[in-house]
Order: C-alpha cells, then structure tokens, then sequence
C-alpha cells in the first residue's frame, strides 16, 4: 500500500510515518514538500505519487496565535483537509484526517457527522 501522510514535520505525523514505514510504502510531506492549503500543489503531489490513501496530519496548532493568524490557521486546518478531500474524492482514494478537539466549540447540541457541505455551512 502507498500512503501519503501530510504535516509529516510534527509529531503525530512522524509517529504515523515511524507506525507505516514497517509495511507500508510512505510518503510523509512536511509543509515545505506539500502546501496543502494550495489546491494546485495537493493536486500535482497526489498526480505524481497516486496513493492508495492518504492520511493528513497537517494542522495549525497555535491555540494562542491563531486569533492573530486566522488566515493561516483557516488555509491549514479548513481549506487543506477540504483540498485533500476534495482530490481523493475525484480518485476515489480513502481519505483520513486527523483532528483536535479545540475545532468544536462545545455548544453543538446534535452529533457532528464526518460529512460537510461546504454549500450548505
């Protein structure tokens, strides 16, 4: 299996490289190699490796920074995993992506669903 894992340069990127390397043949992008929020780059990198999945471990993680970051924080940890979602959809490649609990509020009074539409937000 070929598996493409994004934000490799943090730790639960490099753990999941480190877990996959042992059967698996990796591709684990740091945000230099792999851009996420860039639809053109995950579309070109997804093109030249063709995973059999992909496993985005890429995230934001300055709590702190991101009320002054918001552009930042918005492009990797809403329109990169919606970049990848969206790519693996059109090549039917099985799509994972790793989250925090610091992306809900805790007002939410129904489940959260793993499906989104953006149209429809």
């Amino acid at each position: 299996m070929k598996i493409l894992i994004t934000g490799a340069g943090g730790q639960p990127g490099q753990n999941l490289s480190k877990m996959c390397h042992a059967s698996h043949e990796v591709f684990a992008l740091d945000r230099q190699a792999l851009d996420i929020g860039h639809l053109q780059d995950v579309e070109r990198i997804i093109d030249e490796i063709r995973p059999t999945c992909v496993i985005n471990a890429a995230a934001y993680t300055a709590v702190d920074r991101a009320e002054t970051e918001p552009d930042l924080a918005m492009k990797v940890n809403r329109d990169g995993p919606e970049n990848l979602a969206k790519v693996c959809a059109e090549l039917d490649i099985p799509f994972i992506n790793d989250s925090t609990d610091y992306v809900f509020s805790g007002e939410k009074s129904s489940p959260y669903v793993e499906t989104y539409d953006r149209i429809n937000r």
